[in-house]
């Protein structure tokens, strides 16, 4: 009987990561607006600001804790991040002023880097040279598994206790899933316990580790064409992708019910995991550019049918399932 790579081991480690990380602590976010706006007697502009610094500490130390895993490994960056990501998501549950979500959000951002952005996409970079869009593509639906789930069990507790109990569920169920993946399930390299990449034997030759890259300076690549375009198709995106947090306050603000307005969010988390199935299977066909564009039509067209939202009614819902691939392309394609 043939014995399992290792590589789908850690492949179910980042299945992990990726629903008590993305699935959890960001897909959820937007069940706490209203409840925490109408507790706390503040406006939603002042709360989304609390997104909005959090989305810019990311950004800010992006470059900073991919270096910080370059040195130290993925593992290692990884157990802290999650014990940090415990600690600041049951500090969440305590506050009482508006400033303190915008202080917890700027030291959260560089820890929700490792934890929902660099760790999954490095692990299987590193783990798997054939089926790499495919395995991602599966990590990443399993956020859109945990969104949808979490956003319905994390809903009633919030209803049926408080926001502050739904916080201090969310940091549990980190530590519950993303500690045993990150002390017990991956390793960063292969060559850690004698393996090679997934398609590659101990007798074939590594394409990456074999062949001397040639490091490019910071000013020869912005001079490429090629990663402007990047770097655009990558903010737009990830522009994108945040208003999903907004459906169901889009609903209410349409007059819809309650239960109307929250299957919108859990409808995207649905088209999160369809989307990343699709797009990891896609990349893998056709390559990264043109499932980019494909992906990018279609999120136009949901685009279109959200704007016209007053006409729709429950076609809502299936517009908020086709919005729902902006999050599989920030996760996935990004």
């Amino acid at each position: 009987m043939q014995k399992i790579h290792y590589a789908w081991i850690v492949l179910a480690g980042c299945c992990m990561i990726q629903v008590g990380g993305l699935g959890n602590l960001a897909n959820c976010l937007g069940i706490y607006v209203d409840p925490v706006c109408a507790d706390l007697k503040i406006s939603t502009t002042a709360f989304s600001l609390y997104f909005t610094l959090q989305a810019a500490a990311m950004a800010i130390s992006a470059t900073l804790c991919g270096n910080l895993m370059k040195k130290f490994g993925v593992r290692k960056c990884l157990i802290i991040a999650a014990l940090a990501a415990t600690l600041i998501y049951g500090g969440f549950a305590f506050a009482d002023q508006v400033w303190h979500f915008y202080l917890l959000a700027l030291i959260v951002g560089p820890v929700l880097n490792i934890v929902i952005v660099l760790a999954v996409p490095s692990l299987i970079t590193a783990w798997f040279d054939a089926k790499k869009g495919l395995a991602m593509g599966v990590a990443m639906a399993c956020a859109g598994i945990g969104g949808a789930f979490f956003n319905l069990v994390l809903s009633m507790i919030i209803s049926e206790y408080s926001w502050r109990a739904g916080y201090l569920c969310m940091a549990i169920i980190c530590l519950l899933l993303l500690m045993p993946a990150a002390l017990w399930m991956i390793k960063d390299d292969p060559r850690e316990i004698g393996q090679m990449p997934y398609s590659l034997t101990k007798g074939e030759t590594d394409s990456v580790s074999s062949t001397a890259i040639e490091e490019i300076e910071a000013k020869a690549i912005t001079k490429n064409p090629v990663f402007w375009f990047v770097f655009t198709a990558a903010g737009l995106t990830t522009y994108v992708c945040t208003f999903v947090t907004y459906l169901p306050a889009y609903g209410s603000s349409l007059g819809l019910p309650a239960w109307h307005a929250g299957a919108m969010l859990s409808a995207a988390m649905i088209g999160n995991m369809l989307g990343a199935l699709s797009l990891g299977y896609l990349v893998d066909r056709w390559g990264a550019l043109k499932t980019e564009f494909f992906g990018g039509i279609l999120i136009l067209f949901a685009i279109a049918m959200l704007l016209c939202g007053q006409y729709l009614n429950r076609g809502l819902i299936a517009a908020a399932l086709i919005f729902g691939l902006s999050s599989a392309m920030y996760s996935t394609m990004n």
